[in-house]
Parts: C-alpha cells; structure tokens; sequence
C-alpha cells in the first residue's frame, strides 16, 4: 500500500489533465512481470481473472510502441469486455489508454485511466501523447525507488497469449516528434515542482544568460539566483544544465555560453 501512495503523489500532477489512474507493468521473455498501480485492487482483479493469458505475449520482441485505448486491445475478447466491466464497476476506472515501450530484455505497458464520465479524455490522449510520454520520462526519473521494490514483489505469468493486438501492430500512434518546447516547460516544470523563481531562471538560462545578468533582470542578488540554480538541479535530478535542459525541454543537445 505504501507503494501505492508513493506512486499516488508523483501521478498528482496528471490530474490536471483529469487522469486519475496509473500503472506500469515491466513484462520480461520468461514471464515475470512486475508492476505499480496507484490502485492495487485493479491488480488484483487482473490476477484473478488471470488476465494475462489474454493481454500478454511469451516473446518481449514481438511488441512494438504503440498506443492503444483500453477498448480496442481487443473489442472481440468476452475476458478482456469482463475484465473492464468489472474495473468499470467496481473501482471507477475507465476511459483509458496503455504505451507500449520495448526496452530490448523487456517491455513495459503505462497505463492512463480516469472517471467514468470522463469520455472526452479519449481525444485528449489521442491529441497529447506528448504529454503522457513525457510524464513516463519524468516517472522512471524520480521513482526509482518505488521501482526498485516492485522488483521485490514480482509475479510469474505461466501461460501468456500467442499473439495480441499489442504486439500485431493494427493500431499504433506514436508522439510526436516536433514537441512544443514552451508547453513541454510548462508540463514538466509542474511535474518537477518548480517554484515561480526556479522556472524564470530556467528559462533565462535557456536564452543564454550568465547569473549576474539573471540577477539583474530579475532584481535579485547573484548569490540567490545561484540558490534558485541548484534547487533546479536538485529537483530535476540533473548533473549539469544540458541534462536540465533535456529533462525540462526535451531538447538533447543544448549549448551554453
């Protein structure tokens, strides 16, 4: 449970999009599957139900990336309609989305929920995958830890599916490659819990600014403009400003003067 209001706090910021629900699964080739839910009973109904001779695959290089909403993993499969129904019902939890990420000795699924009322969140994923992958990038950032213990906690699926609509390619919408890198700041300045102050120096720094001058545009000394610099290093987990800059931005090569 502690796991779970771990993964509950660092999902917080996704409710401003109205996503109330995540999980990540980490599917390896002999079975074993860890995963984190910020609802633990969905994964214990999909346990039950033995669900994963219906949604999982033996062989890890079968998946490709993909984004698939919930109903369409498979529209004809009475278990997968029941196992929905029943996570519908029970817990509230509909409307939702999974990312597929092959990661070469393993895959991982993320999976996006929210209300049952919710029907128009259906073109928001659609139209900001952006936003959930970036999220996903900012989640294997700050939870390592909680990661960690999953591995601690792994279950062993004995009979996976021969093939599923994962892994056949009919529906595959990959984010986009020209990011928004304003909207991307906004996203994952919220994500990092930046404070007004630490977000204008990141973005003064990004136009190429030395501290003084920072200081000097925003009135402030020298000595707290480089306060307000290593706090934005210590919540985006960075070594140096380009790794900043990427978590922050999406940008992989930044130049500094």
């Amino acid at each position: 449970m502690k796991k779970a209001n771990d993964l509950v706090a660092i999902a917080k910021p996704l409710a401003r999009f109205g996503i109330t629900y995540f999980s990540r699964s980490r599917l390896f080739d002999c079975g074993i599957d860890d995963s984190l839910s910020t609802n633990p009973h969905a994964q214990e109904i999909f346990i039950d139900r033995q669900m994963w001779k219906h949604v999982f695959v033996g062989s890890v290089d079968s998946y490709s990336r993909c984004a698939i909403p919930w109903e369409e993993i498979d529209s004809k499969n009475i278990e997968i309609i029941e196992y929905l129904k029943e996570v519908r019902n029970s817990l509230g939890i509909a409307n939702g989305i999974v990312l597929t990420e092959p990661k070469g000795e393993y895959v991982e699924f993320y999976y996006f929920g929210t209300t049952v009322s919710n029907y128009g969140i259906k073109n928001f994923y659609l139209n900001n995958l952006d936003i959930l992958y970036n999220f996903i990038d900012y989640f294997n950032d700050v939870g390592c830890d909680i990661k960690r213990d999953s591995y601690d906690h792994r279950v062993y699926y004995p009979n996976a599916a021969d093939k599923t609509i994962l892994t056949s390619g009919e529906v595959s919408n990959t984010y986009h490659d020209k990011t928004n890198h304003d909207q991307t700041f906004l996203i994952m300045s919220d994500f990092y819990g930046l404070s007004k102050r630490e977000r204008q120096c990141a973005q003064l720094l990004m136009l190429g600014n030395c501290c003084k001058r920072m200081a000097s545009k925003m009135n402030l000394s020298t000595r707290t403009v480089e306060k307000h610099l290593q706090s934005l290093r210590r919540k985006t987990n960075s070594h140096n400003y380009s790794q900043m800059f990427t978590k922050l931005y999406n940008i992989k090569k930044t130049t500094m003067r």
